[in-house]
């Protein structure tokens, strides 16, 4: 398990490793911070 915050906002994700922790953020980031 992994976790991450977007940098932006705060908001917290978690997945099962790295990788789709900074997929989650970077897709929230482009629909939320674009």
């Amino acid at each position: 398990m992994a976790e991450g915050v977007c940098p932006k906002c705060g908001m917290k994700f978690k997945g099962k490793d790295e990788a789709e922790v900074k997929k989650k953020i970077k897709e929230h980031a482009e629909k939320h911070h674009s």
